[in-house]
C-alpha cells in the first residue's frame, strides 16, 4: 500500500474452510525491524466470506469490499482504512471502477440495463442511464474506461458510448470479439 507505506495481506485459513478473507496491514517499518506481527487487522466489520471480496484501487486510493451477509458494498479510504460509505442494494450485478467514478451495473430489466455513475469520493450519483440492449442477445461485457462505456453483446459489434456527449460508436467487425479480462493503463490511456 503506497498510500501509507504498508504491506496488505489477504489470507484464508483452514479453520474457516478457506472461505473467509482476513485482511491485515503491516507497516513497512515493522517489516524492516523484523516484526511483521506488528500488523493490524483491517475491514473487520465486514463479512468477507465467500462470495464476499475485497478489491484494492490504488488509482483512486480506495478499497471496495462486498459483504456476503447483507449483500452490501463498502468503499474505504486506502490510507486510513476508514469506511467512507456503504451501498446496500441487492439488484447490483457488478461494479466497475475508473478514475474518479464507479459504475454500478444493475440486473437487466427486459431490454434495458440500469446503470449509475457514482462519485468515488462521496458515493453521490452523478448520472443514471437505462442502456437499451438487444433483448435476445446475451451481454458479454460492460466495461468503463474513463468517460467511455464499452458494451458487447453476443454476436453484435462492440459499442462505445461517450458518456460526456451521449454519442455512440460501433466497432465494425467486432461481433466475435470476446476478451475475458481487461487491463486499463490509466496513466497512459
Amino acid at each position: 500500500n503506497k498510500a501509507n507505506r504498508a504491506l496488505i495481506t489477504v489470507s484464508v485459513r483452514h479453520e474457516d474452510r478457506f472461505l473467509r478473507l482476513r485482511c491485515r496491514s503491516i507497516p513497512m517499518d515493522a517489516i524492516a525491524r523484523g516484526q511483521p506481527e506488528d500488523s493490524i487487522p483491517i475491514f473487520t466489520s465486514e463479512c468477507l466470506s465467500w462470495p464476499g471480496f475485497v478489491e484494492f484501487d490504488d488509482v483512486n486510493g480506495k478499497v471496495l469490499t462486498f459483504s456476503a451477509n447483507d449483500r452490501s458494498y463498502t468503499v474505504w479510504d486506502l490510507t486510513t482504512y476508514q469506511s467512507l460509505y456503504r451501498i446496500a442494494c441487492r439488484s447490483i450485478a457488478e461494479i466497475k471502477v475508473s478514475p474518479g467514478v464507479m459504475l454500478l451495473i444493475y440486473q437487466r430489466v427486459g431490454s434495458h440495463v440500469p446503470l449509475q455513475f457514482v462519485d468515488i469520493e462521496t458515493g453521490a450519483v452523478r448520472h443514471e442511464l437505462f442502456y437499451l440492449l438487444n433483448r435476445s442477445r446475451k451481454i458479454e461485457f460492460i466495461e468503463l474506461f474513463h468517460d467511455r462505456l464499452l458494451v458487447k453483446q453476443e454476436g453484435v459489434n462492440l459499442r462505445i458510448v461517450d458518456l460526456r456527449t451521449s454519442t455512440e460508436q460501433e466497432l465494425l467487425g467486432s461481433q466475435h470479439l470476446t476478451p475475458h479480462h481487461f487491463i486499463f493503463l490509466y496513466e497512459t490511456k
